[in-house]
Protein backbone atom coordinates (compact mmCIF):
# COMPACT_ATOMS: atom_id res chain seq x y z
CA UNK A 1 0.00 0.00 0.00
CA UNK A 2 0.80 3.70 -0.46
CA UNK A 3 1.01 3.03 3.95
CA UNK A 4 2.69 4.40 6.29
CA UNK A 5 3.54 8.13 4.58
CA UNK A 6 5.07 9.81 7.19
CA UNK A 7 4.29 13.67 7.48
CA UNK A 8 6.18 16.10 9.61
CA UNK A 9 4.03 15.42 13.06
CA UNK A 10 5.02 11.30 12.41
CA UNK A 11 1.80 10.50 12.40
CA UNK A 12 1.80 7.53 9.91
CA UNK A 13 -1.31 8.07 7.27
CA UNK A 14 -2.92 4.98 6.55
CA UNK A 15 -3.57 5.43 3.17
CA UNK A 16 -5.98 3.70 1.34
CA UNK A 17 -4.79 2.98 -2.56
CA UNK A 18 -2.49 -0.12 -2.41
CA UNK A 19 0.09 -0.37 -4.10
CA UNK A 20 -0.44 -3.47 -6.08
CA UNK A 21 -2.63 -1.95 -7.26
CA UNK A 22 -0.81 1.36 -8.71
CA UNK A 23 1.66 -0.79 -10.05
CA UNK A 24 -0.52 -2.47 -12.11
CA UNK A 25 -1.78 0.38 -14.01
CA UNK A 26 1.22 2.21 -14.06
CA UNK A 27 1.79 1.57 -17.84
CA UNK A 28 5.06 0.24 -19.60
CA UNK A 29 7.94 -0.21 -17.65
CA UNK A 30 11.20 1.19 -17.90
CA UNK A 31 14.81 -0.06 -17.06
CA UNK A 32 16.72 1.84 -14.89
CA UNK A 33 19.95 0.14 -16.71
CA UNK A 34 19.15 2.56 -19.44
CA UNK A 35 20.32 5.56 -17.28
CA UNK A 36 23.64 4.66 -16.87
CA UNK A 37 24.25 5.65 -20.49
CA UNK A 38 21.44 8.01 -20.80
CA UNK A 39 19.70 9.70 -17.41
CA UNK A 40 16.35 8.40 -18.07
CA UNK A 41 12.87 10.27 -16.95
CA UNK A 42 11.43 7.08 -15.17
CA UNK A 43 8.12 9.31 -14.24
CA UNK A 44 5.52 9.18 -16.74
CA UNK A 45 3.88 12.60 -17.75
CA UNK A 46 6.15 14.58 -15.36
CA UNK A 47 4.59 17.94 -16.87
CA UNK A 48 0.91 16.99 -16.19
CA UNK A 49 0.00 17.50 -19.54
CA UNK A 50 -4.29 17.13 -19.44
CA UNK A 51 -5.84 14.14 -21.25
CA UNK A 52 -7.56 15.18 -24.85
CA UNK A 53 -10.93 15.15 -22.94
CA UNK A 54 -10.24 17.65 -20.21
CA UNK A 55 -12.31 20.47 -20.15
CA UNK A 56 -12.15 22.59 -17.53
CA UNK A 57 -15.70 23.80 -18.26
CA UNK A 58 -18.12 22.95 -16.90
CA UNK A 59 -16.56 19.41 -15.93
CA UNK A 60 -14.02 21.79 -13.48
CA UNK A 61 -10.41 21.65 -12.98
CA UNK A 62 -10.10 18.91 -10.57
CA UNK A 63 -7.26 16.21 -11.29
CA UNK A 64 -7.77 12.73 -11.37
CA UNK A 65 -6.61 9.84 -12.65
CA UNK A 66 -9.02 9.61 -15.44
CA UNK A 67 -7.81 13.19 -16.82
CA UNK A 68 -3.76 13.61 -15.91
CA UNK A 69 -2.61 10.22 -17.55
CA UNK A 70 0.65 8.38 -15.51
CA UNK A 71 -1.17 9.58 -11.78
CA UNK A 72 -3.27 7.82 -9.55
CA UNK A 73 -4.73 10.02 -6.31
CA UNK A 74 -5.92 8.56 -2.87
CA UNK A 75 -8.76 9.27 -1.56
CA UNK A 76 -8.84 12.05 0.91
CA UNK A 77 -6.83 11.56 4.02
CA UNK A 78 -6.94 14.83 5.78
CA UNK A 79 -9.41 17.92 6.46
CA UNK A 80 -12.16 15.62 4.40
CA UNK A 81 -14.97 18.06 4.53
CA UNK A 82 -16.65 17.23 1.43
CA UNK A 83 -16.05 13.53 2.24
CA UNK A 84 -13.74 10.68 1.35
CA UNK A 85 -14.20 11.01 -2.80
CA UNK A 86 -13.48 14.41 -2.99
CA UNK A 87 -9.75 16.29 -3.28
CA UNK A 88 -9.31 19.87 -3.32
CA UNK A 89 -6.23 19.57 -6.07
CA UNK A 90 -6.30 20.91 -9.86
CA UNK A 91 -4.88 20.56 -13.28
CA UNK A 92 -3.58 23.91 -14.05
CA UNK A 93 -3.36 25.60 -17.55
CA UNK A 94 -1.19 28.26 -18.54
CA UNK A 95 -3.81 30.84 -18.55
CA UNK A 96 -5.06 30.78 -14.69
CA UNK A 97 -3.09 34.05 -13.99
CA UNK A 98 -5.95 35.75 -15.43
CA UNK A 99 -8.89 32.87 -15.85
CA UNK A 100 -8.53 31.02 -12.47
CA UNK A 101 -9.03 27.75 -12.63
CA UNK A 102 -12.73 26.52 -12.09
CA UNK A 103 -13.87 24.47 -9.07
CA UNK A 104 -16.87 22.42 -9.85
CA UNK A 105 -17.88 21.37 -6.18
CA UNK A 106 -18.31 25.16 -5.54
CA UNK A 107 -19.52 25.96 -9.12
CA UNK A 108 -17.27 29.17 -9.24
CA UNK A 109 -13.43 30.01 -10.94
CA UNK A 110 -11.19 30.35 -7.88
CA UNK A 111 -8.64 33.03 -8.39
CA UNK A 112 -5.29 33.69 -6.86
CA UNK A 113 -3.33 36.96 -5.28
CA UNK A 114 -1.02 38.74 -7.71
CA UNK A 115 -2.37 35.37 -10.60
CA UNK A 116 0.24 33.48 -8.59
CA UNK A 117 3.50 32.93 -9.52
CA UNK A 118 2.57 32.06 -13.33
CA UNK A 119 4.09 29.27 -15.54
CA UNK A 120 6.94 27.00 -14.14
CA UNK A 121 10.13 26.84 -15.96
CA UNK A 122 8.70 23.54 -17.37
CA UNK A 123 6.22 25.27 -18.95
CA UNK A 124 2.63 24.15 -20.08
CA UNK A 125 0.19 22.90 -17.14
CA UNK A 126 1.20 22.04 -13.79
CA UNK A 127 -0.95 20.44 -10.68
CA UNK A 128 -1.89 22.13 -7.29
CA UNK A 129 -3.71 20.77 -4.20
CA UNK A 130 -4.71 22.57 -0.77
CA UNK A 131 -2.54 21.64 1.54
CA UNK A 132 -5.21 22.18 4.44
CA UNK A 133 -8.33 20.63 3.06
CA UNK A 134 -9.59 17.45 1.21
CA UNK A 135 -5.96 16.35 1.12
CA UNK A 136 -4.82 13.41 -0.44
CA UNK A 137 -1.68 11.75 -2.40
CA UNK A 138 -1.07 12.07 -5.71
CA UNK A 139 1.26 8.84 -6.97
CA UNK A 140 2.66 7.18 -9.40
CA UNK A 141 4.02 3.75 -9.70
CA UNK A 142 8.20 3.00 -11.10
CA UNK A 143 9.14 0.02 -12.67
CA UNK A 144 12.30 -1.63 -13.41
CA UNK A 145 14.29 -0.14 -10.38
CA UNK A 146 17.78 -1.32 -9.56
CA UNK A 147 18.01 -1.76 -5.61
CA UNK A 148 20.90 -0.50 -3.70
CA UNK A 149 20.66 2.04 -7.03
CA UNK A 150 20.75 5.95 -6.03
CA UNK A 151 17.89 7.70 -7.94
CA UNK A 152 17.74 11.72 -8.17
CA UNK A 153 14.03 13.01 -8.04
CA UNK A 154 13.91 17.09 -9.50
CA UNK A 155 10.83 18.89 -9.82
CA UNK A 156 9.76 22.95 -9.23
CA UNK A 157 7.61 23.96 -6.20
CA UNK A 158 5.73 27.41 -5.35
CA UNK A 159 3.30 28.18 -3.42
CA UNK A 160 -0.37 31.32 -3.77
CA UNK A 161 -3.33 31.85 -1.98
CA UNK A 162 -6.51 32.12 -2.95
CA UNK A 163 -8.02 35.83 -3.56
CA UNK A 164 -10.45 36.45 -0.67
CA UNK A 165 -8.33 34.04 2.07
CA UNK A 166 -5.54 36.26 3.43
CA UNK A 167 -3.16 35.15 6.03
CA UNK A 168 -0.21 33.98 5.01
CA UNK A 169 0.75 30.16 5.40
CA UNK A 170 4.30 27.62 5.29
CA UNK A 171 4.04 24.77 3.60
CA UNK A 172 5.71 22.07 1.56
CA UNK A 173 6.09 18.89 -0.63
CA UNK A 174 5.94 15.65 1.62
CA UNK A 175 7.47 13.29 -1.17
CA UNK A 176 7.23 9.56 -0.44
CA UNK A 177 9.43 6.57 -2.36
CA UNK A 178 8.83 3.64 -1.67
CA UNK A 179 9.36 3.53 2.64
CA UNK A 180 11.40 6.70 2.45
CA UNK A 181 9.60 10.16 3.04
CA UNK A 182 11.45 13.50 2.63
CA UNK A 183 10.25 17.33 3.35
CA UNK A 184 10.75 19.88 0.05
CA UNK A 185 12.17 23.41 1.11
CA UNK A 186 9.45 25.11 3.13
CA UNK A 187 7.67 27.95 1.21
CA UNK A 188 6.64 30.86 3.21
CA UNK A 189 3.79 32.70 2.17
CA UNK A 190 3.33 36.05 3.04
CA UNK A 191 -0.64 37.10 3.64
CA UNK A 192 -2.39 37.84 0.26
CA UNK A 193 0.58 36.96 -1.76
CA UNK A 194 2.54 34.23 -3.79
CA UNK A 195 5.87 32.56 -3.69
CA UNK A 196 8.12 32.16 -6.67
CA UNK A 197 8.75 28.86 -8.67
CA UNK A 198 12.20 27.10 -7.16
CA UNK A 199 14.18 23.75 -8.12
CA UNK A 200 13.89 21.26 -5.60
CA UNK A 201 16.24 18.07 -5.96
CA UNK A 202 16.87 15.08 -3.09
CA UNK A 203 18.37 11.89 -3.17
CA UNK A 204 16.31 8.57 -2.24
CA UNK A 205 18.06 4.64 -2.46
CA UNK A 206 16.05 1.78 -4.39
CA UNK A 207 14.82 -0.91 -2.07
CA UNK A 208 12.88 -2.61 -4.43
CA UNK A 209 12.55 -2.85 -7.77
CA UNK A 210 8.98 -1.61 -8.35
CA UNK A 211 8.06 1.28 -5.81
CA UNK A 212 5.36 4.23 -5.28
CA UNK A 213 6.35 7.84 -6.28
CA UNK A 214 4.10 9.80 -3.43
CA UNK A 215 3.39 13.57 -3.34
CA UNK A 216 1.42 15.15 -0.70
CA UNK A 217 0.51 19.03 -0.06
CA UNK A 218 1.47 19.58 3.95
CA UNK A 219 0.88 23.39 4.99
CA UNK A 220 -0.22 24.97 8.61
CA UNK A 221 -3.78 25.98 8.11
CA UNK A 222 -6.28 26.29 5.79
CA UNK A 223 -6.70 30.06 4.63
CA UNK A 224 -6.57 27.65 1.47
CA UNK A 225 -2.81 27.25 1.26
CA UNK A 226 -1.92 25.88 -2.69
CA UNK A 227 0.90 24.50 -3.50
CA UNK A 228 2.07 23.81 -7.23
CA UNK A 229 4.13 21.19 -8.48
CA UNK A 230 5.56 20.79 -11.88
CA UNK A 231 8.68 19.31 -13.98
CA UNK A 232 8.75 16.21 -12.06
CA UNK A 233 11.58 13.67 -13.03
CA UNK A 234 13.30 10.62 -11.49
CA UNK A 235 16.57 9.56 -12.74
CA UNK A 236 19.64 7.14 -11.97
CA UNK A 237 22.57 8.91 -10.35
CA UNK A 238 25.85 7.67 -12.36
CA UNK A 239 28.03 5.07 -10.58
CA UNK A 240 31.53 6.60 -9.71
CA UNK A 241 33.22 3.78 -12.10
CA UNK A 242 31.07 5.28 -14.51
CA UNK A 243 31.59 8.51 -14.17
CA UNK A 244 35.66 7.60 -14.13
CA UNK A 245 34.87 6.08 -17.43
CA UNK A 246 33.03 8.95 -19.02
CA UNK A 247 36.12 11.02 -18.06
CA UNK A 248 38.52 9.08 -19.00
CA UNK A 249 36.45 8.96 -22.79
CA UNK A 250 36.80 12.69 -22.68
CA UNK A 251 40.71 13.02 -22.12
CA UNK A 252 41.30 10.90 -24.40
CA UNK A 253 39.02 12.33 -27.16
CA UNK A 254 41.21 15.93 -26.28
CA UNK A 255 44.72 14.03 -26.52
CA UNK A 256 43.34 12.89 -29.99
CA UNK A 257 42.14 16.55 -30.88
CA UNK A 258 45.31 18.05 -29.79
CA UNK A 259 47.19 15.39 -31.85
CA UNK A 260 45.26 15.86 -34.62
CA UNK A 261 46.06 19.80 -34.40
CA UNK A 262 49.90 19.12 -33.85
CA UNK A 263 49.96 17.25 -37.10
CA UNK A 264 47.99 20.00 -38.64
CA UNK A 265 50.40 22.51 -37.45
CA UNK A 266 53.27 20.59 -38.57
CA UNK A 267 52.11 19.68 -42.08
CA UNK A 268 51.80 23.71 -42.75
CA UNK A 269 55.06 24.10 -41.88
CA UNK A 270 56.21 21.87 -44.15
CA UNK A 271 54.64 23.15 -47.13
Amino acid sequence: MFEHFKVKSQVVLNLKVSAAAVLCCAGVAISASQAAADPVNLVQNGSFNAAPSFNPYPNGSAATSGNLPGWQFSSCISACTGGSNNLFSFIVQPNYTTAGIYDAQDGHYTTFYGGGPGVSPDGGNAYTADGGHEVGILGQAIYGLTVGQTYQLSFYQASMEQTGYPGGFTGDWQVGFGNQVQSSQQMVNASASYTDWTEQTMDFTATSVNQALMFMASANNSYPPFLLLDGVSLTAVPEPASIALVGVGVIGLLVLRRRRQSAGAGAGKTA
